[in-house]
């Protein structure tokens, strides 16, 4: 897929969107493998529309072999639905919750609604994954489009459209169905892609399926899509920016969603593992589902839970393609060029899983240089599969982001054996994938802050050097007082005296010192914020103050010592927040 960015005005065009009728603004134009066509703005409300509109028949789409295996394995996006559905609260439901799903696709939202939250549930959707998701998962999905008699007026509690509002000719028409169709109170909740995230610096993993060219035809934000929400009737309106997608939550009475607190994941998790077993072990549902649980036991720290659903993963990889998971790291065969033949020839996920295991095993507290090779060969294989998915003009945003966490592991496990000239692979990797390029420099540049850490901490003071700026940021920061430095910036503060003091040629010992005051002032800062956990304030202070004393003594500068010691011990101690310093602090300066 090409694209060109566009600019000044578009052709008259009546948007799908408000209904308005007059000069667009051009944003861009896509072209080949697929038909031109040009996204062209509405002045009037901001929505944009592709122009000409497409119209994909639906019940002719893709729907098996390859493209469902990489859909299931990798491509859903269940923490969505699972998020969106678990901050729902059906008020004055006396019966079982009614939900409609429209355009529920494979129907894990629905099957998620059912086992864990008990709804009657009824889903539409006219494409093959829809007749897959009622064999395999055995929910109701009435084949066909949804039209405005299939749902009696006022009979739902809940009405759910997962990306589905883009690609609608009259999305407000739609609306204004769905609302007919909820009850006093109902409520409907609707996920669609983001269009403040469509610009040219927008990472391919995450463009090329915002703009899905031929199959999307309207792109709302979130003002556009509030403003059609209200049109449509809804009194109480509530659109959130979730990343590259906007999340609409709206009802004829009061808020019926909780906002107060985040979804459940352990609920997620405990759908996941109670559909898992429904499945064939090794078929592309049970991977799928099995692999996503594993995932997210392992990022929230639950080791004995990721220890037992790995096992249970590595074992269905073993039986279905005769190797665990770890035999693809140390594998020199090239990743398959054709999305059929990764199918055939090894997990789809096979990236993600393989940063997830190298997680898991630094959870389990194995030392993180021997796992270089193994997070190198997961950003392999995550680059591996949105080659294949780009040769059918397809990306994957999770592989985009996993790859890029993978190499910045790998850069970690490198500098924890002591390896110089990382700077040159920092640079390589560039800022973290994502819609917000200030979120994504800013990943980036923790990431450096790592890295230094990790080689002062290897004894690498020297290699340490070329990153040395990430201190000298953190030190501006400290000294300007105005807000709390975050745990890596403190380390760095650390790590930046701790070099010299063992390492005298890699800076000035009067530097040294510049960054432990500065250390000990935003440590004392975040300590008497008790609305912030204390984190590497607490643990640096002391060992802080202490290194400050003895490179004074280093100095000669006894009476400064000695008067850093008594305030350390007569002032310091007593501040609010402020742990107790260690037996025998200070004897040895």
């Amino acid at each position: 897929m090409t694209l060109e960015w566009l600019s000044g005005d578009g052709p008259r065009r009546t948007c799908p969107a408000c209904g308005a009728e007059g000069v667009t603004c051009a944003i861009l134009q896509v072209g080949r493998p697929l038909p031109r066509f040009r996204l062209l703005g509405c002045r009037v409300c901001g929505a944009a529309a592709f122009d000409p509109p497409p119209r994909p028949d639906y019940a002719e789409a893709a729907g098996g072999g390859a493209a469902l295996a990489f859909y299931l394995q990798q491509g859903a996006g269940l923490w969505s639905i699972a998020s969106t559905l678990l901050t729902l609260v059906p008020y004055d439901v006396e019966a079982r919750p009614r939900m409609l799903e429209i355009g529920c696709g494979f129907g894990f939202g629905l099957d998620l609604a059912r086992r864990a939250l008990g709804w009657d549930v009824q889903g539409h959707d006219p494409s093959p994954f829809a007749a897959a998701g009622r064999e395999l998962l055995g929910v109701p999905i009435a084949p066909g489009l949804f039209t405005p008699d299939a749902a009696s007026p006022g009979s739902q509690d809940v009405v759910l459209a997962s990306e589905v509002l883009e690609h609608l000719h009259e999305p407000a028409s739609f609306l204004a169905t769905l609302r007919g169709a909820l009850r006093p109170g109902g409520v409907l909740a609707l996920t669609t892609p983001d269009l403040g995230a469509v610009g040219p610096n927008t990472p391919p993993g995450l463009l090329t399926p915002l703009l899905s060219a031929g199959y999307h035809t309207v792109l709302f934000t979130a003002a556009s899509l509030e403003q059609a929400l209200r049109h449509a009737g809804f009194t109480t309106v509530a659109v959130e920016s979730r990343g590259a997608q906007l999340l609409a939550r709206a009802s004829n009475g009061s808020a019926a969603w909780r906002d107060e607190l985040p979804a459940d994941r352990a609920a997620y998790r405990a759908w996941l593992e109670a559909a898992v077993i429904t499945q064939p072990a090794g078929s592309d549902l049970h991977l799928g589902l099995l692999g996503r649980a594993w995932r997210e036991a392992v990022h929230e720290g639950h080791v004995t839970e990721a220890d037992r659903l790995f096992a249970s993963l590595d074992a269905a990889l073993r039986a279905r393609f005769g190797q665990g998971l770890e035999g693809w790291a140390g594998s020199a065969t090239a990743t398959p060029d054709t999305l059929e033949e990764l199918v055939r020839r090894q997990p789809v996920a096979l990236g993600p899983w393989l940063l997830a295991r190298g997680l898991h095993r630094l959870l389990r507290g194995e030392p993180r240089p021997g796992l270089e090779s193994l997070f190198l060969a997961a950003s392999r294989h995550a680059a591996g599969l949105r080659a294949a998915l780009g040769r059918i003009g397809s990306d994957d945003g999770d592989a985009e982001d996993a790859g890029w966490v993978a190499g910045a592991e790998a850069v970690l496990c490198a500098a924890a054996r002591g390896e110089a000239g990382l700077s040159r692979r920092l640079e390589e990797l560039g800022d973290a994938p994502g819609t917000d390029p200030v979120a994504s420099t800013a990943r980036a540049a923790a990431l450096r802050r790592r890295v230094y850490v990790e080689l002062v901490n290897a004894g690498a003071f020297v290699a340490a050097t070329p990153l040395g700026d990430t201190a000298a940021q953190a030190l501006h920061r400290a000294e300007a007082g105005h807000e709390a430095l975050a745990d890596g910036e403190l380390d760095t503060l650390w790590c930046r005296a701790a070099s010299v003091a063992n390492a005298p040629e890699t800076g000035d010992p009067a530097d040294a010192l510049r960054a432990l005051r500065a250390l000990r002032g935003a440590s004392l800062r975040r300590l008497a914020m008790p609305n912030l956990p204390p984190g590497s304030a607490a643990g640096l202070l002391w060992p802080g103050t202490g290194l400050e004393l003895e490179l004074l003594r280093r100095a000669g500068r006894m009476t400064e010592m000695a008067a850093l010691r008594r305030e350390a011990l007569d002032t310091l101690a007593s501040r609010p927040g402020v742990p107790p310093p260690p037996p025998g602090f200070g004897n040895a300066a």
